[in-house]
């Protein structure tokens, strides 16, 4: 059974597209996937009143199984982070049925001076399998003065000790 993953990107810089497309396009090659919609695919809302990402992109895998080989392949991991320099995206990976049991876990990928970047997964219980992951970028701000400012120093200690935790730092 077709098995499609389903990005929502919020792009806020493009650098990174010229190195991510080629070797990703490549990989999910590899896996047997094939884009449907890619990067730069524009989006309209037809009704309603929701905001709207700058990019939807749909891959479409034969199964599942190679639809996670392809975003599990030690390969696509430096593309995640280049990636991730300049978007804020969701992924959607399998469909959720009402009534199923979830879990959201949020786990820290780095802390800057100004800057903290985190993933939420949520995972389904009884597979424990992850069905979406959303990574974000957030900047911390004086809303007095207007303008991004570093961390408590409080606040980035207690940051890097989490990261230390997880092998992150």
């Amino acid at each position: 059974m077709a098995a499609y993953v389903i990005a929502s990107l919020a792009v806020r810089d493009t650098a990174w597209r010229e190195s991510y497309s080629p070797k990703t396009a490549e990989l999910i090659r590899k896996h047997g996937g094939k884009v449907l919609a890619p990067v730069g695919s524009g989006v309209e809302l037809l009704e309603g009143k929701v905001k709207l990402p700058t990019n939807v992109v749909i891959l479409e895998f034969p199964s599942k199984e190679q639809a996670k080989a392809w975003y599990n392949d030690p390969e696509y991991g430096p593309m995640i982070k280049l990636r991730q320099t300049g978007d804020q995206h969701i992924s959607y990976i399998q469909e959720l049925h009402a009534g199923d049991i979830i879990t959201i876990r949020t786990t820290l990928l780095e802390i800057k001076e100004k800057s903290i970047r985190f993933v939420h997964e949520m995972a389904h219980d009884e597979t424990n399998e992850v069905v979406a992951r959303t990574t974000l970028k957030a900047v911390h701000l004086d809303t007095e003065a207007r303008k991004s400012c570093a961390f408590a120093e409080e606040i980035s200690a207690k940051a890097a000790s989490i990261l230390a935790t997880v092998g992150r730092q």
